[in-house]
């Protein structure tokens, strides 16, 4: 009995904020969705200001074709679906006083979700270096750790 417990509330701790469990909050409001590995999210970083990095067009061009074409459509129905499964586990748990065994198959859905995600991210990451010269990676992974932790997450996703 406690194990389920304690798995419940490292759940909402990991992916609720605190405001959230204060009020209901209106059906449109996305969650954030935690991330296991918390990388940077260069490629807000190189948006803002391709030039500062000499992002050459063949670069940009690799940017589109291996990685804007590619990874939203894998990343943003898992976000979706995470947000959706947050949600539903939140009023399970505040408005039914469901317990993890109850919100079992559901914790476990949000969890492979996660973890897809997670590799993904990895994923793009790793192409992302590959198509950014050593230098220019390092400008950038240094330009990411300048912008607020507050921005660097909510870069990653897409409302």
């Amino acid at each position: 009995m406690r194990k389920p417990l304690i798995t419940t509330l490292l759940v909402l701790t990991s992916t609720l904020s605190v405001s959230s469990l204060q009020a209901e909050e209106p059906a449109a409001v996305r969650f954030k969705v935690s991330e296991l590995v918390e990388l940077p999210h260069p490629m807000a970083v190189v948006r803002q200001d391709p030039e500062r990095f000499g992002i050459t067009p063949e670069q940009r061009e690799r940017f589109e074709r291996e990685m804007r074409a590619v990874f939203p459509p894998e990343v943003h129905p898992r976000m979706q679906r995470a947000w959706e499964l947050q949600n539903q586990v939140r009023r399970a748990v505040l408005k039914q006083g469901k317990d993890s065994q109850a919100l079992q198959a559901e914790l476990d859905e949000l969890g492979t979700l996660k973890r897809e995600l997670a590799s993904l991210r990895i994923d793009a990451f790793r192409r992302f270096r590959g198509i950014l010269t050593e230098e220019q990676f390092q400008q950038v992974l240094a330009a990411s750790d300048e912008r607020p932790a507050e921005s660097n997450a909510s870069a990653g996703q897409s409302r």
